[in-house]
């Protein structure tokens, strides 16, 4: 059993690198050997990323994770958060993913039956996934599915404006709905609460339900304003209120997304099931049994949310942190892979949330491209290029991605904690822009030939980066402003000699020359691709 959690960590790594980013896998599996030979991975310079690799997820990781079981268990706010179950004792404390967890079998029935009737019925598949949406809002929410349905025709009504106004009338409906729907505002307990025969309130509140929805509303508005200013009708084809019910309430991606703009919907051509698709949703399954298993051997969830992480020691300090922000990407890795599982058996292709494995990253830009990509995508297109206008100067650049990011904490909740993780994000990116972090890496990338000793520079710059995401992630989404502040000092600070930090910086930059190995083999995988394309 010494050898389990060892083993867990090490395959975790590899695995979810190689099997959770599409691009990467789509390479591998192609020429396997041949891309192992030639990229980095194969060369001797890449000895000293193997084997910090296995230290950490071989030694220092499974070392850490037993100190904190041992500070969980000896804090009674910690202990009491966990559970038992056949199996053991398990950490379910983060509510939305004991939520999801426990409606899980629920969701694979649904999918199954949508599937198989959406799937029948091709002449009418439109109508068919409207329907299939109208009943899995009703059970998901009860008499609650009314005030969802409600919010729908208000959103559709807007579009009716001149082109003009209808945008701003549609993001004045989406800031009122982000503030009715925070718990932690006065406005949402004057919210309705209907209830229905049998049904009741369903299995969860509607409000809930709004934060996603208001992101498909507003692109159904803003799609269709656009398509009114270049064509000649005044209302073109397609922009229905059937549309835009079938679109907003589009079963499989619901609950958690991805999410897919107005238009990229109405467009998107139904295909028949693959071989990649099952082999993406094998690979999804993949995901969630590392979760299962690394939430039966780290309280990451009960650590943080009962403060007893403090009772740690620097070094497993920051294992806490690495591994809260790995238990997190799981979490919503798991949760949007199987929601596009489902889209992709139902004949829709959205946008893949996770583009990068959350070990594949050295740049905040990149990690946000890449983590809840279909968001990043969303608010490209329908907030930062309307506020770079046609003149993008620094300075405006500068202030859209600092109200990107107040409208993300925002439409999260409205919460102190989270306002700081935009501005930490804020400043990361601008920061970035300045040092020129992507196009130091991007050089070392495309230069054939082993690495130079610049690439150590761009490993060291986004190991600096990296401690500044987590930490950032930490403050937002585990132990708020006050916890991040003891992580930092027990990690970073007089206390811990230095060992810590020196540990953390040589692992960091470790991994951010494996992410440089990996962004290597994708460009010239896709030059000799272009190459052959020309040919």
């Amino acid at each position: 059993m010494q050898l389990v959690e060892p083993l867990l960590f090490v395959a975790y790594y590899w695995v979810s690198l190689f099997c959770t980013e599409e691009r990467l896998w789509a390479i591998f599996a192609k020429r396997p050997l041949h891309t192992l030979r030639t990229s980095w991975f194969g060369s001797r310079h890449f000895v000293v990323a193997y084997a910090v690799a296995i230290l950490l997820f071989g030694v220092a990781l499974p070392r850490s994770c037993e100190a904190m079981r041992r500070a969980c268990f000896a804090d009674v706010r910690c202990a009491r958060r966990l559970t038992r179950d056949a199996y053991g004792w398990y950490d379910a404390d983060d509510g939305q993913w004991r939520a999801y967890r426990g409606s899980f079998v629920t969701l694979l029935l649904a999918a199954a039956v949508m599937t198989a009737i959406t799937r029948r019925i091709k002449a009418e598949k439109p109508t068919a996934r409207l329907a299939c949406g109208l009943a899995f809002v009703a059970v998901a929410h009860g008499g609650g599915a009314g005030c969802v349905v409600g919010v729908c025709g208000l959103f559709h009504a807007a579009s009716f404006l001149p082109p003009a106004l209808a945008v701003p009338a549609a993001w004045a409906l989406a800031l009122a709905c982000l503030l009715a729907k925070d718990p932690a505002l006065p406005y949402r307990r004057a919210l309705p609460a209907p209830r229905w025969p049998v049904l009741g309130a369903g299995m969860y509140a509607w409000p809930d339900a709004l934060p996603l929805l208001v992101l498909r509303l507003v692109s159904h508005v803003a799609d269709a304003a656009r398509a009114r200013k270049q064509g000649s009708t005044t209302r073109p084809a397609g922009y229905d209120l059937q549309g835009c019910l079938a679109h907003a309430l589009y079963a499989p991606l619901y609950v958690a997304g991805p999410v897919v703009a107005f238009d990229a919907f109405r467009n998107a051509k139904s295909k028949p099931i693959s071989g990649s698709d099952v082999s993406y949703a094998l690979r999804t399954l993949i995901v969630g049994g590392f979760l299962e298993l690394v939430l039966r051997r780290c309280p990451a969830f009960a650590l943080g949310a009962s403060g007893a992480f403090r009772r740690l020691e620097a070094v497993d300090m920051a294992a806490f942190a690495f591994v809260t922000i790995n238990v997190l990407w799981l979490k919503f890795c798991f949760m949007w892979r199987v929601a596009r599982s489902w889209a992709r058996f139902d004949g829709v292709d959205p946008p893949e949330n996770m583009g990068r494995f959350v070990c594949d990253n050295f740049a905040a830009a990149g990690f946000w491209r890449g983590w809840h990509g279909s968001f990043n995508r969303w608010l490209v297109a329908y907030v930062y290029r309307p506020l770079l206008g046609a003149k993008a100067s620094s300075v405006r650049r500068l202030a859209a991605t600092g109200v990107v990011f107040a409208f993300v904490a925002l439409w999260h909740d409205a919460r102190p904690k989270l306002f700081v993780w935009g501005l930490v994000n804020f400043v990361l990116v601008g920061l970035e822009r300045v040092v020129g972090v992507e196009a130091r890496a991007r050089r070392v990338v495309e230069r054939a030939g082993p690495p130079a000793w610049d690439t150590v520079g761009v490993c060291a710059l986004g190991a600096g980066n990296i401690v500044l995401l987590i930490g950032g992630n930490v403050v937002g989404y585990a132990v708020g402003v006050g916890g991040a502040t003891t992580l930092f000092s027990g990690v970073f600070g007089p206390g811990a000699v230095g060992a810590a930090a020196l540990a953390a910086w040589v692992v960091l930059g470790a991994g951010t020359f494996a992410a440089l190995a990996v962004r290597r083999v994708e460009f010239f995988a896709s030059r000799c691709d272009n190459s052959n394309v020309k040919s």
